[in-house]
């Protein structure tokens, strides 16, 4: 029995697209799948009816199928061609999917312009990628001999010292700010409870 396939490669043939698992060193062959074209049926595809996928942009690899959809009788091929792993359960990945390829299951012209198109956009994609991956290794940021080295304690000390002032300024806003809402009310509490509050009649 085959392996799971990590990878399939997607192509157009004369009567259909063609589904190939991609084979790793070590894997048993998979038997490749055709989506014939018109009605959307799958069927075994044998090796001769496979083209040459060794032209440019003749074919795209993909990680998964998500399925077939059909509108207006026509039927395209969904697939998975880019992911992210989110979460690893019992030492296996979890993905979740970024970005998917439609494919016309209609001729093999209009799915051989679509094919060329994906791979061309992950071909400038993964350039793309390399590139700032370079770039990143590459660059690195060093201190200039005028640059301050910031103590962490001292920076520490001083968020401690702001949030306390914000909280202090905060305060007096409000008590400046509602002075009439409840200056009636503190005056009224310390002539009942402070015996040294000066009285309405004065003396």
């Amino acid at each position: 029995m085959p392996g799971i396939a990590r990878k399939i490669i997607i192509c157009a043939a004369v009567d259909g697209l063609i589904i190939q698992p991609f084979v790793t060193k070590g894997q048993r062959p998979a038997q490749p799948l055709r989506i014939k074209y018109g009605d959307a049926s799958i069927t075994p595809a044998s090796r001769e009816q496979i083209p040459d996928v060794s032209q440019p942009n003749s074919s795209f690899e993909a990680f998964g199928v998500i399925g077939l959809i059909t509108v207006s009788r026509l039927s395209y091929l969904i697939t998975i061609t880019r992911r992210k792993q989110v979460a690893q359960v019992c030492g296996f990945p979890i993905y979740v999917v970024t970005e998917v390829a439609v494919t016309p299951c209609t001729s093999q012209q209009e799915a051989g312009e679509a094919i060329a198109k994906t791979a061309s956009e992950l071909q400038d994609r993964n350039a793309d990628k390399d590139a700032d991956e370079s770039d990143s290794d590459d660059y690195v940021e060093l201190p200039t001999s005028g640059d301050e080295v910031e103590d962490p304690a001292q920076e520490a000390k001083a968020d401690k010292d702001k949030g306390s002032e914000a909280v202090k300024s905060t305060v007096a806003k409000d008590v400046i700010g509602r002075r009439g809402s409840y200056g009636r009310f503190a005056q009224t509490w310390f002539s009942k409870s402070c015996p040294f509050a000066p009285s309405s009649g004065g003396r």
